[in-house]
């Protein structure tokens, strides 16, 4: 369960991590639940802890991912064959193209 108690200026010492993970969990259990699961095309732009985090996570669940960063695709080769099957590295602008859900992963 997330606080929604925070008020401005307070911090909180939530691991971004967990949120991003049971934010899935949800999402997909909710999709599995009532039947609406389907693939998506998820381009992701950001590749740090965050994006290649939730890359892992879609890229598990089924879903085919485009990773981009500031750098350029040519950065990402590595990362993107560790990932497997379904993912690829393109530039910000394609990334933006492709993915009918687009995810903001900048710190």
């Amino acid at each position: 369960m997330l606080p929604t108690n925070l008020s401005k200026g307070r911090s909180c010492s939530i691991n971004k991590f967990t949120v991003l993970s049971k934010l899935c969990h949800i999402y997909l259990q909710e999709c599995i639940i009532t039947s609406r699961y389907s693939l998506l095309k998820i381009g992701i732009i950001g590749s740090g802890n965050i994006g290649g985090t939730a890359a892992k996570l879609f890229l598990n669940a089924g879903h085919e991912i485009a990773v981009s960063n500031s750098k350029g695709p040519q950065s990402l080769q590595l990362f993107v064959e560790s990932l497997g099957p379904g993912a690829k590295a393109m530039t910000v602008e394609d990334t933006i193209a492709f993915g009918d859900v687009k995810l903001l992963a900048l710190p």
